[in-house]
């Protein structure tokens, strides 16, 4: 009587295994896709509903995240849905947390000097105006 209760407990043990293997074989990949996904947007979080981004050198507006995609408008609004775990290895590029983007513009000197000779011609002859009828007064 006892080996015949071991022997049960062994194909009991046998089967509960094998299903196990069979369970984790088929729903692995899908358990590891969801929480990177998860590590992705609520640890990671690069970037924010309305965020501009730069993914592979296109521009696009964040428009929806959700826990395995994101929604992106491209400039002429397209919508462009990236899985997670893709975006997850690209390198993105988020304007809206970047420190402020300074321009530094620095005018011709020949631009200037246009600009300064237009000036003493307009200050030397008031009278000269843009449109016709109209008189200067005194």
């Amino acid at each position: 009587m006892a080996s015949f209760a071991g022997n049960c407990n062994q194909k009991l043990l046998l089967l509960l295994s094998s299903q196990l293997v069979v369970a984790a074989f088929m729903f692995g990949n899908t358990c590891k896709t969801i929480f990177e996904a998860i590590v992705f947007v609520f640890v990671m979080h690069p970037f924010d509903v309305g965020d501009r981004c730069v993914v592979d050198g296109v521009q696009l507006l964040v428009e929806e995240m959700n826990i395995l995609t994101t929604v992106f408008l491209k400039l002429d609004n397209e919508k462009v849905y990236y899985p997670n775990s893709v975006l997850a290895t690209k390198p993105i590029s988020n304007s809206y947390r970047s420190p402020d983007i300074g321009v530094f513009l620095k005018t011709p000197q020949m631009f200037v000097a246009l600009t300064a000779a237009f000036f003493a011609t307009l200050s030397k002859t008031p009278q000269i105006s843009a449109a016709k009828g109209i008189k200067k007064r005194r």
